[in-house]
């Protein structure tokens, strides 16, 4: 587990792919904890599959939303796909609707979800 001043983030492995989960509001000391977790995290383990779990986050802003967008490039350069897991509808909506640049993100509704794709079972199984 890996605690910022502004809240937590929690590491898991789970079939071989690392799960970030934030437990908090985002904010810069909670962004630069997912960053350090997800890439030390992958580049430690040698996963090719990182999952950043959001569900406990109530917003996202266009700012916030940018820089969780430069870590999963991040991920990418050590080998590694990024899935967000857990945006609700209202931030979804508020991403869309402020012109957010979604190319290239990965989503799913829940950890389930990602995880039936890493190891290659339906969640509905």
């Amino acid at each position: 587990m890996h605690d910022s001043a502004h809240g937590s983030v929690g590491v898991t492995h789970v079939h071989g792919t690392l799960v970030v989960t934030v437990t908090s509001d985002l904010g810069e000391g909670v962004l630069d904890a997912v960053r350090k977790a997800a890439l030390e995290g992958a580049h430690r383990e040698g996963t090719s599959r990182v999952v950043l779990d959001l569900t406990a986050v109530p917003f996202i802003d266009l700012a916030e939303f940018d820089a969780i967008r430069r870590i999963a490039r991040s991920i990418e350069l050590v080998g590694a796909t990024t899935t967000l897991v857990g945006l609700r509808p209202g931030i979804i909506m508020h991403l869309v609707e402020s012109g957010a640049d979604t190319a290239g993100i990965r989503a799913t509704l829940g950890l389930a979800e990602a995880l039936g794709g890493a190891t290659g079972t339906s969640p509905d199984a």
